[in-house]
């Protein structure tokens, strides 16, 4: 008898074939700047009755040493209360227009619906203009911080971040700045006020306007945000570009008895968001370890070997300093082969031509991820943000899929020499040392080994 399961099966042979890549729109916008020096952008996106605010300032990064996380601090304490109105208050009225909004180290972001959108606005600037950094909210966000502090040894994935953050830059570079219990203790309401005050000024920021709206009367709206928030020279900060090791460097955070290893392959790489081989790294980064089951790195050490559920890379672009990272969690006995394998996948970029299929899939993969961001207004501001912040042609966005689908296997391979660095990289391995040890010693004997606590200090 056969049975009804069995009759059509000729789809699992013949996959569908790809249509041609979406069209990218990404809406209609224009900017206008404020007499204060704010850049205000407005991008027209009809099809819901909502506008989104976002608020991006754009100062250069901070190193803060013994203060590290006070930009994270005083972020999040900033919408915590205003002159007239406590914390809840503030919940309480963004709540009854139905809206979304938060504030973090980078600006202030918030949605709302269109016929609201001239209370959200008075809520949105009171936090920005008269933000009284309340010593109550602040104690809860130090406690908060505190517990999570006191768990970070229980956790191997902080671990491995703070040890990749702090041996990647170096300790002069503001990315490798880690919150510790010291630097917590060190950061008080005032210091997140007197942050604020000197570097969220209008002359180094941006605001997206996204969605419905009418743009005139947002413009006379803006009119507490012209006459109080005023422009004043921002610090201009120059980091140098971190160096790559001479050789590959093995980093060990110790965790005695643990049965898993965090294992991370790091290191850092310029690579600005106006390089015109932006598009292109990206595309191979997705091929070794972007593109889930589909990446070199995923296909070997999950589908191959059996070591992990998940192994990924990101090649993070960044206009002050970018990095390369490659990510896995396996079992003690499989750290060391697990990272061989990584970078045998890293070699293989390098020297072997991909091919068309593993070409085709990620191209499809990466326009199609891109094509549904744009359905978040957050994203979507983004998009537009960036194109002014890093000087991108005005069409960068509308042409991405006809740039993507010109990247050849030869430009995939010039970008793998140009960001894939498998003999000058950092092995980042929180794990059992005393376990590995003389594996890694035989596996990696040109190697030095450097030891660091859960925050990422050299021990």
């Amino acid at each position: 008898m056969t049975s009804r399961y069995t009759l059509n099966q000729k789809f699992r042979t013949n996959p569908p074939v790809s249509g041609p890549f979406p069209a990218i729109n990404i809406g209609n916008f224009d900017t206008h700047v404020l007499p204060n020096g704010l850049t205000v952008i407005f991008v027209e996106n009809r099809k819901l009755p909502k506008v989104a605010f976002q608020l991006i300032i754009n100062h250069d990064p901070i190193r803060e040493g013994s203060h590290a996380g006070l930009a994270d601090l005083a972020g999040e304490l900033l919408s915590r209360g205003t002159d007239s109105r406590t914390k809840a208050q503030i919940d309480e009225a963004i709540d009854y227009v139905g809206a979304k909004l938060q504030s973090n180290r980078s600006g202030i972001f918030g949605s709302v619906l269109t016929k609201y959108q001239s209370d959200f606005l008075e809520i949105f600037q009171d936090i920005l203009l008269n933000a009284s950094f309340p010593i109550e909210e602040f104690n809860k966000i130090k406690t908060r911080n505190k517990s999570r502090l006191q768990t970070v040894r229980t956790e191997p994935s902080e671990m491995a971040y703070n040890l990749c953050s702090r041996v990647t830059y170096g300790e002069t570079h503001p990315y490798s700045d880690v919150l510790t219990p010291e630097t917590l203790e060190n950061i008080t309401p005032n210091a997140c006020k007197n942050h604020i005050v000197e570097n969220w000024r209008p002359n180094c920021s941006y605001l997206a306007v996204v969605g419905d709206f009418d743009k005139d009367s947002i413009l006379r709206q803006l009119d507490p945000i012209i006459s109080s928030w005023l422009p004043i020279e921002v610090t201009k900060r120059k980091y140098a570009q971190p160096e790559l090791p001479e050789h590959t460097r093995i980093c060990i955070v110790d965790r005695p008895g643990a049965v898993q290893s965090e294992l991370r392959v790091v290191y850092p790489i310029d690579l600005h968001p106006s390089n015109p081989s932006r598009i292109s790294a990206s595309v191979m980064n997705h091929i070794l370890g972007g593109g889930a089951f589909s990446g070199y790195l995923m296909s070997n050490l999950r589908e191959d070997k059996g070591f992990t559920y998940g192994a990924y890379s990101t090649l993070h672009v960044d206009h002050v300093c970018a990095e390369f990272k490659a990510v896995t969690s396996v079992g003690t006995d499989v750290t060391v082969p697990a990272a061989e394998e990584i970078f045998k996948e890293m070699h293989r970029i390098r020297n072997e031509p991909v091919s068309n299929e593993h070409l085709v899939l990620a191209k499809n993969s990466m326009i199609g991820s891109f094509a549904r961001s744009l359905e978040n207004p957050q994203t979507l501001a983004n998009r537009v943000l960036n194109m002014l912040r890093f000087n991108l042609p005005q069409d960068f966005y509308h042409r991405f899929a006809d740039n993507l689908a010109r990247i050849t296997s030869d430009e995939i391979q010039q970008s793998a020499n140009n960001y894939i660095f498998p003999d000058r990289a950092y092995l980042c391995i929180v794990c059992d040392y005393e376990v590995l040890q003389k594996e890694l010693a035989n596996s990696f004997p040109e190697s030095s080994v450097s030891r660091f606590d859960h925050f990422g200090r050299p021990l």
